[in-house]
């Protein structure tokens, strides 16, 4: 059951509190792939839970308070801190002004855009709190008034009946819209599904045959409606000119794996989804593609009681996933673990978590150096690019600590290029470093439509390889693989013990052994394309 339910996701919560069976998980599947709407709805309609255990297993997961709405406990001033339509829009009901902080209650209080948006529109800090949607409902009613005009995305679009269009116009969610571009992308095959905003409007478009064909027309508001929900999915979070993620819903009674990329554009995100290919990551190190060399180098790193780990790669999903498998594997039986970071640890829960986010760096590095003082055995830093946090990391290892380090580089030159500098300005001590651990995924070619070809001359220079393949090959797309070119993805593994002087160690081209040699003999034996290569090892 644990594939068709996302992580992070409002029936993970109620799955894992055995609020929901598996039955009830697969009928409201069922409903949502007839009828759309949201998870949480479709199982208060089919009778497999109540609004107030939908409350409950929210306030009880994620240890917010769970409040009843009393007019009389609503502060005026609050409620005119934000819009009536931010409010509507996202579920929610402002409650209290005190100082630079504003209290609000929310149905869905996993809507991260929603605290966001509170948080532009009032200048304030957030504190979340969770309420009933009738009582919310019945809050903004009495507050804000009723809306003059019902309210829509206002999607123009031919590919659905004017009935089911005005139910995914009425969802303010975004939900029902996405899912209805989700589905309409596998079941005509389209390569992608791309949004181009512009003259206050966001043209939808479908990639097929490498041309463009008009799907849908939004205006600003509802398009960053669409966008949101997809950002939810994808879990991007906060601003920056390019982002991507992945994420993946069942369709069809089938789970579909998607790719969003957003372009930070003047008025609304540029936006591009395509399919992508769905892979577990590995839960053993038996199942990375690696040499025996670099197994048993991992699991000797395994052994190591103290010092520090580095943890390395830009995809910062599976960078976390990697740093999770190592705590599986250490035995940490009577010892003191604590992760500071989101999502490192799996949400399992199984160890104490510190978020660090939105802390500034002072403050970040303050509660790192606290777990000398909580006397922590192992401590686990999602991401310490911060030269800060890195040298509370050392600062916590020459304590005698284990402590695992999360850092964004690729390529073995530019992490100790960084770590280099980071000697230099006495924020790394190389005598603690015990060892760097990396992981990179890359896209196998589709066996049934794999084709032999000779690539340009511009991508053989960009390859940089000192002999190159006799053969090459690449997958055009055929329903075999749902036309995306790709047969799976493969994990492959680099563990690196440090034995020796930083330099004289690890002086070397960056492409002479670990992952790069890995990702040749994948291109040599035709598993992998040029252009995938290029992508995993070169840019």
């Amino acid at each position: 059951m644990g594939e068709l339910i996302r992580e992070g996701s409002l029936t993970e919560i109620l799955y894992r509190s055995r609020i929901v069976t598996d039955d009830d998980v697969r009928k409201a599947l069922e409903a949502q792939e007839r009828q759309g709407g949201r998870m949480g709805e479709l199982l208060v309609s089919q009778g497999s839970v109540t609004q107030e255990d939908i409350d409950w297993a929210l306030s009880n997961q994620l240890n917010i308070p769970l409040v009843r709405l009393d007019p009389k406990a609503i502060d005026p001033e609050a409620v005119k801190a934000v819009p009536a339509e931010l409010a509507r829009r996202h579920g929610l009901i402002p409650l209290l002004r005190i100082g630079e902080e504003i209290s609000i209650a929310m149905i869905d209080p996993l809507d991260k855009e929603a605290v966001r948006a509170v948080e532009e529109a009032t200048g304030l800090g957030v504190a979340v709190s969770i309420a009933m949607a009738r009582e919310v409902q019945e809050m903004q009613a009495l507050f804000y008034g009723r809306p003059a005009v019902e309210a829509s995305l206002c999607l123009e679009t031919e590919i659905i009946p004017p009935q089911a269009l005005a139910r995914v116009n009425g969802d303010m969610t975004g939900t029902s819209c996405a899912d209805l571009f989700l589905k309409q992308m596998v079941l005509e095959r389209w390569e992608a599904l791309v949004g181009q905003p512009g003259d206050g409007r966001a043209i939808l478009s479908a990639r097929e045959s490498g041309t463009l064909r008009e799907v849908g027309r939004l205006p600003y508001e509802g398009y960053k409606i669409l966008v949101g929900r997809l950002r939810r999915l994808g879990a991007l979070e906060g601003e920056s000119a390019a982002q991507w993620g992945t994420f993946s819903t069942r369709i069809e009674g089938r789970e579909h794996g998607f790719q969003l990329a957003l372009l930070q554009g003047a008025d609304a995100d540029c936006m591009t989804v395509r399919k992508r290919v769905l892979a577990p990551f590995p839960d053993a190190i038996e199942s990375f593609l690696a040499s025996p060399e670099q197994k048993t180098a991992f699991a000797a790193l395994a052994e190591a009681g103290r010092g520090i780990i580095l943890f390395c790669g830009r995809d910062e999903d599976a960078r976390r996933r990697l740093m999770d498998l190592y705590l599986g594997i250490l035995d940490t039986r009577g010892r003191n673990v604590l992760l500071f970071g989101e999502a490192v640890g799996g949400g399992s829960g199984r160890f104490p978590r510190i978020s660090l986010r939105g802390r500034a760096e002072a403050e970040a590095q303050g509660l790192v150096l606290a777990s000398i003082d909580h006397d922590a055995d192992i401590v686990a830093i999602e991401d310490a690019t911060d030269e800060r946090l890195f040298a509370a990391a050392g600062k916590v290892a020459m304590r005698g600590k284990l402590v695992l380090v999360g850092l964004p580089f690729d390529a073995r030159s530019a992490l100790f290029t960084h770590l280099d500098r980071l000697q230099e300005r006495r924020a790394f001590i190389p005598g603690h470093l015990r060892g760097v651990v990396a992981c990179r995924g890359v896209l196998t070619l589709c066996p049934a439509c794999r084709e032999e070809y000779v690539p340009s001359p511009e991508d053989l220079a960009t390859l940089a390889l000192p002999a190159l393949p006799e053969r090459f090959f690449r997958s055009p797309g055929c329903p075999v693989c749902d036309h995306t070119g790709h047969g799976g993805r493969s994990f492959l593994l680099d563990a690196v013990p440090f034995t020796g002087d930083l330099r004289g160690r690890f002086e070397f081209p960056p492409r002479d052994e670990g992952i790069e040699a890995t990702g040749r003999a994948l291109l040599a034996s035709g598993e992998i394309s040029p252009d995938e290569y290029i992508a995993a090892f070169v840019l």
